[in-house]
């Protein structure tokens, strides 16, 4: 007899299956049981529908325990924004088969805003931060950047990763350390000069 945990993971599975080729819309409970081989009591015992399926999946994706293992292990301990870059990117490349539905065009647009408030309370927390005026500012702070990194890696999956890891972390760390102004600027005078013509 299979435990509560396997049944409820077992019908994740089969829910998943189905969101890897069509829209949540065209799901049903009779075509997740039918596949998942439980009836719809069975279901309903963990679920009220096919969205708490989609967001229980998206809760399993990237936990809290996720970044705090990034950032405790790195940023606390000066170690290379580069590293920092490739385990974030490493993090979504593991979880790569849920990434490329969830950030594509037929994936949950919640979900990118899912991601993006998953970090800025961790980074917080773990500074211990007292002063609410300090806790605003770097809230502001991690939504851009957070949202800005996070654009990026949505366009990498979207594009099918098109480009190497390598070449993405090069992007993100110019972008982080010099600004979007500053880096549109040098590419396009790279390109002026690589087409002769004067700056």
């Amino acid at each position: 007899m299979l435990s509560k945990d396997q049944t409820k993971q077992n019908i994740k599975e089969a829910f998943w299956a189905l969101y890897e080729k069509n829209r949540i819309e065209k799901i049903t409970v009779a075509s997740i049981c039918k596949d998942a081989g439980y009836n719809r009591s069975t279901f309903y015992a963990y679920f009220n529908n096919v969205y708490e399926v989609l967001d229980d999946i998206e809760e399993d994706i990237l936990t809290r325990e996720d970044f705090e293992k990034i950032i405790l292990n790195n940023i606390l301990y000066e170690t290379s924004r580069q590293k920092i870059m490739g385990q974030i990117v490493g993090l979504y490349e593991e979880k790569n088969r849920y990434f490329t539905i969830l950030l594509g065009d037929r994936g949950d647009p919640a979900f990118r805003t899912k991601l993006v408030k998953r970090i800025a309370p961790v980074i917080i927390s773990l500074l211990n931060c007292q002063e609410d005026s300090i806790k605003l500012r770097l809230t502001y702070l991690m939504e851009y950047q957070s949202s800005g990194i996070l654009s990026i890696i949505t366009e990498w999956f979207r594009q099918g990763r098109q480009i190497p890891v390598e070449e993405l972390i090069e992007i993100l760390m110019s972008v982080t350390m010099n600004g979007i102004q500053k880096e549109m600027t040098k590419i396009i005078k790279a390109d002026l000069v690589r087409k002769g013509k004067k700056l």
